[in-house]
C-alpha cells in the first residue's frame, strides 16, 4: 500500500519552517482507496511569497488545527504505508519534524518519483511535477495545492511504475539488500544510519577511513550508493572494501561541511578524490591590463597577494569564475574562465554570442566595465574580518553558531 504525500509550507527548510496544508492520497498499486487533506494552522505568519503561490492566506488557516491535533491522523492514516512523493526528501522531512515539534518519531520507508524518473528518463533536463506532467498529459487544475499535486503525483507514479518491476520499487523502498559474496558491510550499519544531515564515514577491515559521504539525509544517500553499486567504478570499489559504517549527525549542512574538510585534511580517505590539499588551493585576484579593464586571473593562494578568495581547488575557482562570468555579462578574454587572460583587441567566445558587452573589442567603457567587476565580486566579499554565522542544529531548538575571526573559522 502507498500512501502519496504533498505538503505545503511556510518555506523551505523542515527544521524551520511549518506545513499549512496537508494532503495524502492512499494508494493500492492500481486504484485510489482513500484520500485525507485539510489546512494546518503553521502558529506563524505565511509569507506573501507563499500566500500569492499557494493561494492559501493567514486568515484561511487561522481556525484551522495545529499539526499536534492531526498528528494522529497522519500517522494512522499513512501506517503501514510506503510514502510516495514529488521530492520526498522534502515533504518526508516536513512531515518527520512536525511530530519532532512536538516530541514524537516518525518513520516511514519512501520513494522518491523525482529520482525515480532520472533513473527511468535520464535524458530529460528537467524534473519538476509540472514538466513530468506535462511529458506524460496528466491534467493538474490545483498546482501548487497540497491534494491537486497529490493526485498528480498518484497519476505520475502510475506512468513509472509501468516501467519498473515490484522487486525493484521493493529494493528502492527499504534496507538496501547486501550480498554478503560482494559485500562486508553489516546490515545493523545500514538499518542504524541516521536520516539526519551529517557525514558517513567508511572503514576497511583494518578500521581505517577509506571514503567520507556528506549528506542532508545520510541514510538515504548510502542507501543509493548502496543500490547504485558498481564493483568497476570507484565507489564500487570503496564499497568492496568497506567493512564497518558509522556516521556523525550535524544539522547545519555547513558544519557537515566543515566536518568533511577537516576530516579529508586529517584522514586523507583513499576514495574521496577531492583531498583538500594545502598545495592545491587557488586564489583569484583582479588586476589592471594595459588598456585599464579589470582582469581576474587565478594564482596558487601561497603566492597570493590578496587571499580574500580562496578556493581547495583550482576546479572550485574555475567554475566560480564562469557563473560570476556569465551572471555579470563580463568578457571572456579578461578572465581565465576557460583560457589566460588576454589582453584585448581580440573579440572573447561570448561576444557573438551576445553574452558579451564588448570590453574584449573596446565596445565598452573601461569605467562601466571595471564597475561591474567590482559589484560582481563584492557580492561575495565579507564586510567584517570578525563575524558570526548561525545555521541550523540537529532539531528545532538548537542553533549551530560559527565564529569567524581575522577571516578564520572558530
Amino acid at each position: 500500500m502507498y500512501a502519496v504525500v504533498d505538503v505545503e509550507t511556510t518555506g523551505g527548510s523542515p527544521k524551520q519552517e511549518r506545513i499549512i496544508e496537508i494532503a495524502i492520497v492512499k494508494f493500492d498499486g492500481e486504484k485510489i482507496i482513500d484520500k485525507y487533506e485539510t489546512l494546518v494552522n503553521p502558529e506563524k505568519n505565511i509569507p506573501p511569497f507563499v500566500s500569492g503561490l499557494t493561494g492559501i492566506s493567514n486568515s484561511d488557516v487561522a481556525n484551522s488545527p495545529t499539526f499536534d491535533s492531526i498528528a494522529d491522523a497522519v500517522d494512522d492514516f499513512t501506517k503501514g504505508c510506503t510514502l510516495i512523493a514529488h521530492n520526498a526528501h522534502s515533504d518526508y522531512g516536513f512531515i518527520k519534524n512536525e511530530f519532532k515539534f512536538i516530541g514524537r518519531e516518525y518513520y516511514r520507508n519512501r520513494i522518491c518519483t523525482v529520482k525515480l524518473s532520472k533513473r527511468l528518463y535520464p535524458e530529460l533536463t528537467a524534473y519538476s511535477l509540472g514538466k513530468m506532467a506535462e511529458m506524460f498529459e496528466i491534467s493538474n487544475n490545483s498546482r501548487h495545492r497540497a491534494m491537486g499535486d497529490a493526485e498528480a503525483t498518484v497519476e505520475l507514479f502510475k506512468k513509472l511504475m509501468e516501467k519498473v518491476s515490484a522487486e525493484q520499487l521493493k529494493q528502492w523502498t527499504g534496507v538496501p539488500s547486501v550480498d554478503n559474496e560482494q559485500l562486508n558491510i553489516p546490515k545493523s550499519d545500514l538499518e542504524n544510519l541516521s536520516e539526519e544531515t551529517g557525514i558517513v564515514q567508511f572503514y576497511n577491515k583494518e578500521n581505517k577511513l577509506i571514503y567520507l559521504l556528506r549528506a542532508l539525509d545520510m541514510r538515504e544517500k548510502t542507501y543509493d550508493l548502496v543500490q547504485a553499486f558498481n564493483p568497476e567504478s570507484n565507489r564500487g570499489k570503496m564499497l568492496l572494501d568497506t567493512h564497518s559504517i558509522r556516521f556523525t549527525s550535524t544539522g547545519s549542512a555547513l558544519l557537515s561541511r566543515l566536518l568533511e574538510v577537516e576530516e579529508t585534511i586529517q584522514n586523507k580517505p583513499r576514495y574521496n578524490k577531492k583531498q583538500y590539499h594545502p598545495n592545491a588551493m587557488v586564489c583569484f585576484e583582479v588586476f589592471s591590463n594595459k588598456d585599464g579593464y579589470q582582469c581576474i586571473k587565478l594564482v596558487n593562494h601561497r603566492n597570493a597577494s590578496d587571499k580574500t578568495y580562496i578556493f581547495s581547488n583550482r576546479f572550485t575557482a574555475v567554475s566560480f569564475i564562469g557563473k560570476v562570468t556569465k551572471e555579470n555579462r563580463l568578457c571572456g578574454n579578461f578572465t581565465n574562465f576557460r583560457n589566460e587572460v588576454k589582453e584585448g583587441g581580440e573579440a572573447c567566445e561570448f561576444y557573438p554570442e551576445n553574452l558579451c558587452n564588448g570590453a574584449c573589442v573596446k565596445k565598452e567603457s573601461v569605467a562601466q566595465y571595471n564597475k561591474k567587476v567590482s559589484k560582481a565580486i563584492k557580492k561575495y566579499h565579507f564586510k567584517h574580518s570578525d563575524f558570526i554565522l548561525t545555521d541550523e542544529g540537529q532539531d528545532h531548538t538548537d542553533k549551530f553558531i560559527l565564529l569567524i575571526r581575522n577571516q578564520k573559522v572558530y
